[in-house]
């Protein structure tokens, strides 16, 4: 489930850069940055493909201001509204006003017929290997690859989102770096 989740947030962002402009949750009147991590405010969901979990995701509609009739805002139509979030998931957003990052997890219950479908499609989050195992497992895998034609992970320098966004800033103040040189 956690290797869906970060495939599908890295085919869509593979850079870790895109952001949309959308509504603080916190204060629908304060305009903010949304990352554009297409599994997080669903991450609590779930549903299988030949018995195996697979994280549910975002769909482009939950990136667009208000709900449209007859869409809906995630692939299991769990009932998250454009910009939100459900509960126990989390959303990440650069504060325009503050100038921060800001991680809001969803705490408020849904509506009946929303926490009914939910349920159905909830799971206990998983405990998640340190950010240091995967980076280890990464290297293992980049060093080995299964074929020698492979493709994306050999380039890929952190899986998670926290490694991948650290990973782009080191970048950016390397090459910050060179150019001041």
């Amino acid at each position: 489930m956690t290797l869906s989740h970060e495939v599908l947030e890295l085919i869509l962002d593979p850079t870790v850069n895109l952001f949309v402009p959308g509504p603080d949750p916190r204060n629908v009147a304060n305009l903010v940055l949304h990352t554009y991590e297409v599994c997080d405010a669903v991450e609590r969901f779930s549903y299988t493909i030949d018995g195996i979990a697979v994280s549910d995701f975002l769909t482009p509609s939950y990136f667009t201001i208000g709900e449209a009739p007859g869409t809906r805002n995630d692939f299991l139509g769990v009932g998250v509204p454009s910009f939100g979030v459900t509960p126990r998931s989390h959303i990440a957003f650069f504060d325009l006003a503050t100038g921060r990052f800001v991680t809001v997890v969803g705490q408020q219950a849904a509506a009946m017929a929303t926490a009914t479908k939910q349920a159905q499609h909830d799971h206990p989050k998983a405990p998640r290997p340190s950010e240091e195992r995967l980076h280890q497992m990464l290297q293992r895998y980049q060093a080995h690859p299964p074929t020698p034609h492979s493709t994306g992970l050999p380039q890929m320098r952190a899986i998670t989102r926290t490694g991948r966004y650290q990973a782009r800033a080191e970048a950016l103040g390397a090459g910050m770096r060179r150019r001041a040189m």
